[in-house]
């Protein structure tokens, strides 16, 4: 991927991490498409005032070059690939703990994992049908038996606190959720799926109504068409104090357009 337009060192590392993190409580997702105009964005909202970077990793073989946003300590907050696919996160109320014999997957690995493995939403919904449910952003207790290094039985309990847009070029898309442990995907059905800080497939379990969700709705369902100006006009309109950024990706046409703390005047955008 090249880059149009110069972005400050200081946004940029090369390498994935392992997160730990405060909640991101008032986040926006979305895709909207119409025609050959795909357009996927998201606002990430924290309550700390963090370092923010990119992470670029080459195709190979056998894996997408993907490109993924997000912390400086991590860049798993949403990101893109070389074939399209969009996934972002966004924090939602949390249930009863899961527990599992099997290790649970968390943020980084997750997303890089969707990213390296799956072109199209398709492909994505097969590959988290395949995974045991994940923690993403969440907390992790391990128990086990025997030899720390080669136990003989291990048992995991966690939560998962976050939800998950994915977008691809066709314009498809599918909110993925995890209820106490059980796999739920909520699928596009008019133009557009956005999603805020509520379960779309329980809304009953907390912060529902949602003003943000309200506010966007009306910003999407009153455009003609997709566009850019409508997506920056719906981002602007529910961002706070606490946006570190904004950002709208053209999946066809593999760009990012970033808005960094509010500056929505003054894009940087790579393809």
């Amino acid at each position: 991927m090249k880059l149009k337009k110069t972005i400050p060192a200081a946004l940029l590392i090369f390498s994935l991490a392992f997160p730990s993190f405060p909640n991101a409580s008032a986040c926006t997702v979305f895709c909207d498409s119409q025609g050959g105009t795909v357009l996927a964005g998201r606002s990430f909202d924290v309550l700390d005032n963090c370092g923010l970077a990119m992470s670029f990793v080459p195709a190979t073989a056998t894996a997408h070059g993907r490109v993924t946003c997000g912390r400086d300590t991590w860049t798993s907050a949403d990101g893109m690939n070389d074939r399209g696919l969009f996934v972002a996160v966004a924090d939602v109320p949390t249930l009863d703990k899961v527990v599992s014999f099997k290790p649970p997957a968390d943020l980084t690995t997750f997303l890089d994992g969707l990213l390296a493995n799956c072109a199209t939403v398709k492909d994505a919904l097969a590959w988290c049908q395949q995974q045991p449910a994940p923690r993403l952003g969440g907390w992790l207790n391990r128990w086990s038996i025997g030899n720390s290094k080669h136990p003989f039985l291990e048992r995991y309990t966690y939560n998962t606190p976050q939800h998950v847009l994915i977008a691809d070029s066709t314009g498809d898309s599918v909110v993925c959720e995890w209820i106490r442990g059980r796999f739920k995907a909520v699928r596009k059905t008019g133009r557009y799926e956005l999603m805020t800080n509520f379960l779309l497939s329980a809304p009953q379990l907390g912060n529902y109504p949602c003003p943000r969700f309200a506010t966007d709705s009306k910003i999407l369902d009153e455009s003609e068409k997709p566009s850019l100006e409508t997506c920056v006009a719906l981002l602007k309109a529910t961002a706070s104090g606490g946006t570190k950024y904004s950002l709208v990706c053209d999946l066809p046409r593999g760009e990012i357009h970033i808005y960094l703390r509010c500056q929505f005047e003054q894009p940087r955008a790579c393809t």
